[in-house]
């Protein structure tokens, strides 16, 4: 269904909408807001046709959340962490949701979500807070890293201060193994070792604390973390991000390819169970069906339409991923994987 796009009016599930041109694909339901009319006619282009949907048509939308707003995600854009997503519910979710029901209860507020890489920890963090209606805050471990004498430990005091002072929140540091590694005990301290000294210390403190304020800590290398910060009290809850299995891989796949148009010759069991033969994650069938969306463009010539400035409705209209573009990419993935 093809309409303009009008003030105030409702922007239904797979409407096709313009102002003048170009044309976008809305998917969710949410209004228009007419305070960006104008900056909405200014678009100029159609190459981000396809990531004009719930996360970055922000300002035109009165309900959208911006593109920077970490709580974007929610838990159904997970696939394949169904026994995470369980665990962290019961830990996490219910205790900020309930704060009564839990006030007596010694909450461990230290996650350790490890595993190898881009199996979806980083997305998990950022849907948890959604879950739970908390605040985010994102860093990667070598943030924390100076040169200065002491700034590295007033850099981990100050976040965990605003985590407390933002409860309820949610911390996510990434690469966690970078900074927390084991220390051996001898006099010769490494230059880490400060840090998680004071990683220990600011666990304690939170502990005491009776702010619903979770630290997400995620490793690719839960074997190097000093053992003393996986101890309960610390990060003490720990939850195995593993690669997908067969179903994890279907699930991941539904959930990236929901807004795709796809021909009816593909075989989405056929193409999942290849994807598990190759030992795809959950990054790689994203990105596998990127690549098959921009194989299509080429199959159809559409590119060429497209460098000439001449693509049209018509010829959007005209894209259907199909079987020999999911399997082109596929095998060019495949060899990256090699």
């Amino acid at each position: 269904m093809v309409k303009e796009l009008r003030v105030g009016e409702e922007i239904k599930t797979g409407e096709l909408l313009f102002g003048d041109k170009p044309k976008f694909i809305f998917n969710p339901p949410y209004k228009y807001n007419p305070s960006n009319a104008e900056k909405y006619l200014k678009v100029k282009s159609i190459t981000n046709l396809k990531e004009f949907n719930k996360r970055t048509v922000t300002s035109l939308c009165t309900e959208a959340k911006t593109p920077d707003d970490k709580n974007a995600y929610t838990f159904a854009d997970v696939g394949g962490l169904d026994e995470a997503i369980t665990t962290l519910k019961k830990y996490v979710v219910r205790p900020i949701n309930y704060p009564k029901v839990f006030e007596n209860i010694r909450l461990n507020k230290g996650i350790l979500l490890w595993g190898p890489p881009r199996c979806g920890k980083t997305l998990l963090g950022k849907a948890l807070a959604a879950e739970a209606g908390a605040k985010y805050r994102e860093f990667n471990a070598n943030e924390f890293r100076s040169s200065q004498v002491g700034a590295s430990e007033a850099s981990i005091r100050d976040v965990f201060q605003k985590a407390i002072a933002d409860a309820p929140s949610i911390t996510f540091i990434d690469e966690f193994d970078s900074i927390a590694k084991a220390r051996d005990g001898s006099s010769n301290a490494r230059f880490d070792d400060p840090m998680v000294n004071q990683f220990l210390g600011c666990m304690s403190d939170l502990e005491k604390s009776k702010a619903p304020a979770f630290i997400v800590a995620a490793t690719n290398m839960k074997n190097l973390i000093d053992p003393a910060l996986l101890a309960s009290g610390r990060f003490g809850l720990h939850i195995e991000i593993p690669m997908p299995n067969l179903e994890g891989l279907k699930q991941i796949f539904k959930i990236h390819s929901k807004n795709q148009p796809i021909s009816g010759d593909v075989s989405v069991e056929k193409l999942v169970t290849a994807m598990f033969q190759n030992k795809f994650n959950g990054s790689d069938v994203a990105e596998m069906i990127t690549d098959a969306f921009f194989n299509a463009i080429e199959r159809l010539g559409l590119h060429e339409k497209m460098d000439a400035r001449t693509f049209g409705f018509e010829d959007l209209k005209r894209i259907l991923i199909s079987k020999a573009d999911f399997e082109k990419a596929l095998e060019r993935l495949s060899k990256q994987k090699l």
